[in-house]
């Protein structure tokens, strides 16, 4: 598979932290298999060729649809492409962003996929006909760049205590307790929890955990770090036990079976010199 990734435009960067797109053919004989871990990120995908399978989503419909939001997930997603031409662009939001553009409270997205056109209306019609053709990665962004400029026309976007939290979470790679952060922006505990489920679609606490796995999952793919223990002191862990608790729940298996195995998309996901901690 061909990974390609580009960034948004000065207008979108505060709110989009990148584009990217996946390219290649799969076979029934050789079928393209990718996992995909929790990351705290809400997504737009687009699947320009075949239908693929994905579980451990909530999704209602018969099938995926070709065109989807992906909220917030809390367990590894396992994407199939079982046969034909791969042709996959994706975008990525930065944390709460995307309630710019789509303002119900984020929770209902959690563990969900959402067919891009019930969740950003059929104006996102036009900008799917003018993505087909041509294919390639910067034709995509400008069209997807000029309908998201139109969504945020008007609309009066201030920093808040969510935005301010965020970037203190970020910024400590998710090593923090809610209480004190609470403490520091004068809300109570539950508040801001209320007001990250609005937003961002997990609470204060299991967010965090997102981060700070991230960070960590980060770290220990680098030739830095050369065992667990490193990440464990490194990024806050009571013990490696903790460590890899987290790697059965945001993984499903153990370090040694992410690691040892080359999961291409999450990986290429993972670099790209972000100044946060991220992973698709």
């Amino acid at each position: 598979m061909i990974y390609q990734q580009t960034f948004p435009s000065p207008l979108l960067q505060p709110f989009i932290v990148r584009y990217y797109q996946v390219n290649g053919i799969g076979s029934e004989a050789d079928p393209y298999l990718e996992c995909t871990l929790p990351n705290g990120y809400t997504s737009l995908v687009f699947h320009f060729e075949e239908k693929i399978k994905v579980s451990n989503v909530r999704y209602d419909g018969d099938a995926i649809p070709h065109f989807y939001i992906f909220g917030k997930y809390t367990a590894p997603i396992f994407v199939r492409h079982t046969f034909g031409k791969a042709d996959v662009f994706g975008v990525i939001f930065k944390p709460a962003a995307f309630y710019h553009f789509f303002d119900a409270p984020q929770q209902e997205l959690t563990d969900q996929l959402v067919d891009v056109k019930d969740g950003l209306g059929k104006e996102m019609d036009e900008a799917l006909d003018r993505m087909y053709r041509p294919p390639e990665l910067e034709h995509r962004k400008t069209v997807l760049e000029t309908f998201f400029l139109k969504r945020l026309a008007g609309k009066d976007i201030c920093e808040n205590v969510v935005d301010a939290s965020l970037a203190e979470i970020l910024h400590r790679q998710g090593n923090l307790k809610v209480q004190d952060l609470a403490k520091r922006f004068r809300v109570t505990r539950q508040h801001l929890n209320r007001l990250f489920l609005q937003r961002i679609g997990l609470n204060v606490k299991d967010y965090s955990r997102t981060i700070r796995f991230n960070a960590a999952l980060r770290a220990l793919t680098t030739d830095r770090y050369t065992d667990l223990m490193q990440a464990v002191a490194d990024f806050g862990y009571c013990d490696e036990s903790h460590l890899i608790k987290d790697f059965h729940h945001f993984t499903g298996g153990r370090p040694s079976d992410f690691l040892g195995k080359e999961n291409a998309l999450a990986k290429f996901l993972m670099g790209g010199g972000w100044d946060v901690p991220f992973l698709q």
